[in-house]
């Protein structure tokens, strides 16, 4: 278990290292190129690459290992976070759920994009206004603290907080948070927790509709309007390193919820034992919802 985590650490170090210089030259040429088609889209590339750059620097210093049970999931954090600042840490971790969220949002609105100005979808094109942009980042930022606030009523680190403690959640080795399910029995948190639960997943599967058909529609229109033979082959390689940016990307966000699991074979953790939460006769929304998290991403 300590070979793995190692092994695990190594790995997020050196994946933070080897992502930033190249994202901030992807960054530097997206947007200096004087390749039309390209530079057309500099805020998008500039836009993925931050996010990655920020998503890789917070998985580095959180330095993440996920243990699912039955009856909750729970997350160490041994990262450098860890050991520096509670508060830190707990600003880090959810900052990250926030960052995964947007990030599933924002692919579907880049193919949106390129599918309005290739194809010149009037309907689509009122989007990306000053008006529409403004309400998309204010939707954004609303939906994305929806499920931050889902994930933050979920965890024992909410209960904590408003006893002004964390012994429960801190041992010698790491700060352990835990999205338990079987404390949310009440109406009002079945009703709240399946809520953003399935606003999650709707959400994944929402964009990966809207990317399947705005590229498939982008394709249709490259293969039948038959545009200048050098901008028709940059399009099409576009959109090809975009699929499999939006394949990459969501695969190693879904990292962030299914990790490899280094610790899964513990059965008592000190605060979590085995008898600190009754196990659930039947899988509840929550644990419905990170089965298709780990099949999903």
């Amino acid at each position: 278990m300590h070979s793995m985590g190692t092994i695990l650490t190594i790995n997020a170090q050196l994946t933070t290292i080897l992502s930033v210089l190249p994202n901030l030259l992807v960054i530097f040429f997206g947007c200096t190129t004087k390749v039309l088609e390209i530079r057309q889209y500099g805020w998008i590339i500039a836009a993925q690459s931050t996010l990655e750059i920020l998503f890789c620097g917070v998985l580095s210093l959180l330095d993440l290992e996920l243990e699912g049970k039955k009856w909750c999931m729970l997350i160490y954090v041994r990262g450098l976070a860890a050991r520096t600042s509670t508060m830190l840490c707990i600003v880090l971790f959810f900052g990250a759920c926030g960052l995964t969220v947007i990030t599933i949002l924002l692919l579907p609105l880049v193919f949106l994009y390129r599918y309005e100005s290739i194809c010149s979808n009037e309907t689509i094109k009122k989007l990306f206004t000053t008006r529409g942009l403004i309400t998309i980042a204010v939707s954004f930022s609303l939906f994305a603290l929806v499920i931050v606030v889902g994930f933050w009523s979920q965890s024992s680190l909410a209960d904590d907080m408003a006893n002004a403690g964390f012994s429960v959640n801190i041992t010698k080795e790491a700060i352990i948070i835990a999205l338990s399910y079987a404390e949310t029995r009440t109406i009002r948190d079945i009703l709240f927790d399946s809520t953003y639960s399935l606003l999650l997943i709707i959400a994944i599967i929402a964009s990966y509709l809207i990317v399947i058909f705005c590229a498939i529609k982008i394709f249709r229109w490259l293969n039948t309007k038959q545009p200048v033979e050098n901008k028709k082959e940059i399009q099409q390689k576009l959109n090809i390193v975009m699929l499999t940016q939006n394949v990459l990307v969501k695969t190693k966000m879904g990292s962030f919820f299914a990790s490899s699991g280094a610790c899964s074979k513990r059965q008592n953790v000190e605060g979590y034992g085995s008898n600190a939460l009754g196990p659930l006769p039947v899988p509840t929304l929550h644990q419905l919802r990170n089965r298709l998290l780990n099949l999903v991403l």
